[in-house]
């Protein structure tokens, strides 16, 4: 992978991104999102994730994943 120039933002839930999201992307491509988008729309992206690419994320670590971007992005 490319190396890192951009950080999951802190905040509860932020264990979780890292071990899941970042073993595939950068956060580089969280930090690249549109602002204050909500938690629809990080719930979508999370399990485009899970269909599309298909991220190991177990649907428990998917919540705590949207949360964490709804409330910190």
């Amino acid at each position: 992978m490319p190396e890192e120039t951009a950080w999951f933002l802190p905040g509860p839930g932020i264990e979780m991104a890292e071990y899941n999201c970042a073993s595939c992307h950068l956060a580089d491509y969280v930090n690249t999102q549109p602002p204050e988008m909500g938690k629809e729309f990080w719930a979508k992206e999370v399990h485009k994730m899970i269909a599309t690419y298909g991220a190991p994320v177990s649907e428990e670590d998917a919540v705590a994943i949207t949360e964490y971007l709804a409330a910190t992005y």
